[in-house]
C-alpha cells in the first residue's frame, strides 16, 4: 500500500529528483548524456487491468506516435516482434545514472519519443536556481539520426553526436551537392554511448542483493536434488545376524537367501 500510495503522490519522483541534485556540476558545461531505449517482454498475464487504465482495444498495431502519455494509458503494453512488450526510453550521464525516462508501447519507435525524454529533463542546483533541463552533449545511435533531431537540438545548443546510417549517406552521394554537408560526428566521444545499457545492468543487479522468495526457491530446489540423489543412490544389502528371527526363517522358507541355510 505504501509503495502504491508513493507513486500516486509522487513521492518517489522527488526523492530521485533529490538523489540527481547536482549531479550535473562535475561536468559543467560539457555536461553529456546517452539516450537510447530497451525492450522489457511482459507476461501473457500482464494485460489485466481494468478497461479504463487499458485505454481502447485497437485492431492491430496502432499508428506510429507519441501518444501514450496523452490517453492515460498506464500499462504501456504493445505488440512487437517479441510479442507483448514495453519499451523505456532513457536518459542517463557518464556515470551511469538514470536522468529521464520515458514509457511507451514496444512498438513505438525510438525517434518518436526523443523530445520527450529530452522535456523530462530537469536537474535541480545545490541551493536555490532553476533546474538545469539542457544537457552540452546528447549521444544517440542510428535510430535517432533524423534532421527533426538534429534540428531540434541545434535550436537548444546542443551538440550532437549520433551516427548516420548507411541508407542516408548513400543518399546524400546519390543527390551530389544537393545532398549537403554530413553531420559533424566525433567517433572518440561517440564510444561512451553506452552509458544507458551499463546504466540498466546497473539497476537490475540492485534488486538480486535482497531476494530472499527466490533464495529460498533454490534452497528448496537443492533440498529436493538431495533427497532425490539419496533416493537414487545403492543401498547396501540387508544385515545377517547370527541368530535369525522368525520372519527371516519364514522367508527362508520361500527360497529366500539371507546368507544362511536352513538347519
Amino acid at each position: 500500500m505504501r509503495h502504491r500510495r508513493w507513486s500516486r503522490d509522487g513521492t518517489w519522483h522527488r526523492m530521485l529528483d533529490e538523489l540527481r541534485r547536482g549531479c550535473d556540476q562535475a561536468e559543467g558545461a560539457d555536461w553529456t548524456l546517452g539516450v537510447d531505449s530497451l525492450t522489457a517482454k511482459a507476461h501473457q498475464h500482464a494485460a489485466g487491468a481494468p478497461p479504463h487504465a487499458r485505454g481502447p482495444a485497437p485492431q492491430g498495431a496502432p499508428p506510429n506516435a507519441f501518444h501514450d502519455q496523452d490517453t492515460g494509458v498506464r500499462e504501456a503494453l504493445g505488440r512487437s516482434h517479441g510479442g507483448l512488450t514495453t519499451k523505456v526510453h532513457l536518459a542517463a550521464d557518464r556515470r551511469c545514472r538514470p536522468i529521464a525516462r520515458v514509457v511507451t508501447a514496444g512498438q513505438r519507435n525510438d525517434a518518436v519519443v526523443f523530445e520527450a525524454v529530452m522535456a523530462r529533463i530537469r536537474i535541480h542546483p545545490h541551493g536555490c536556481g532553476r533546474p538545469r533541463t539542457r544537457p552540452g552533449r546528447v549521444l544517440a545511435d542510428k535510430a535517432y539520426s533524423s534532421r527533426a533531431i538534429r534540428a531540434s537540438l541545434r535550436r537548444r545548443g546542443i551538440t550532437a553526436t549520433i551516427s548516420e546510417p548507411a541508407d542516408q549517406q548513400a543518399n546524400r552521394a546519390r543527390c551530389g551537392p544537393r545532398g549537403g554537408r554530413p553531420p559533424t560526428f566525433d567517433p572518440l566521444r561517440y564510444k561512451g554511448r553506452n552509458v544507458v545499457e551499463r546504466c540498466v545492468n546497473k539497476l537490475k543487479r540492485v534488486p538480486r542483493r535482497r531476494q530472499p522468495l527466490r533464495q529460498a526457491r533454490v534452497d528448496v530446489r537443492r533440498h529436493r536434488r538431495r533427497r532425490l540423489d539419496q533416493d537414487l543412490a545403492p543401498r547396501p544389502g540387508p544385515m545377517i545376524t547370527s541368530s535369525p528371527t522368525n520372519a527371516q526363517r519364514t522367508r527362508s522358507d520361500t527360497n529366500c537367501s539371507y546368507g544362511w541355510t536352513r538347519s
